[in-house]
């Protein structure tokens, strides 16, 4: 038996906007003069990647590292620039979207994203901040999905509990984590079958 959720969260890498982690690092590179490869191998390590999305490494010390790392003289704007345009809008969803905040529903993201992204993303997509009333992001809550913390940050936020959250994400293990942590969640695979999800909770939109 499915419940009508208060509050709905949508992730927002592939089901918001599609992004090529590809793309960045081969920017990354070419602003370097650096092998590619290597560059990926430094901004995935887990000295970079996690406490970057995770808030606990600011840009400007990534950038430090990068320059030092690869002998670079990258300025903070070129590198924001390199590491954040990489995204393309999921066109589809947009209908759904506008459908449910003319509904009255109330929306937020809920995203694992680090700070060049969210400045990029908010630059081209004036809908992230006209659409979505309250935004999780891990960069600002020192917590990435699947952990706990981040649902229960999300709670908070909505001025809710987990049990009245919707959730939606393309990762089976981030779907699994809300879901472990009381939020009602469902893996993306299309607009259409996010809708029908939708409305089987009782949520109704024109769409």
């Amino acid at each position: 038996m499915y419940r009508r959720p208060e509050f709905l969260y949508f992730d927002l890498g592939k089901v918001i906007l599609h992004f090529s982690h590809a793309r960045m690092c081969q920017q990354v590179a070419d602003a370097l003069a650096a092998p590619v490869d290597e560059v990926q191998a430094f901004l995935f390590s887990p000295e970079v990647h996690l406490p970057y999305e995770r808030g606990q490494l600011s840009t400007d010390d990534l950038l430090t590292q990068l320059n030092r790392r690869f002998g670079g003289a990258l300025q903070r704007s070129a590198a924001v620039a390199a590491l954040g345009n990489i995204f393309w809008l999921n066109a589809p969803i947009v209908p759904l979207l506008v459908g449910l905040k003319s509904a009255g529903y109330r929306i937020g993201l809920l995203s694992n994203t680090c700070d060049a992204h969210w400045q990029v993303a908010t630059q081209q997509f004036s809908l992230l901040n006209w659409l979505f009333e309250v935004q999780v992001l891990s960069f600002c809550e020192n917590a990435t999905k699947p952990d706990e913390a981040i649902y229960q940050r999300a709670a908070e936020k909505a001025d809710s509990d987990t049990k009245e959250l919707f959730f939606v994400d393309d990762l089976l293990e981030n779907v699994e984590g809300a879901r472990a942590a009381g939020v009602d969640a469902v893996l993306f695979t299309s607009v259409p079958a996010l809708a029908a999800d939708l409305r089987r909770r009782e949520i109704h939109f024109r769409y």
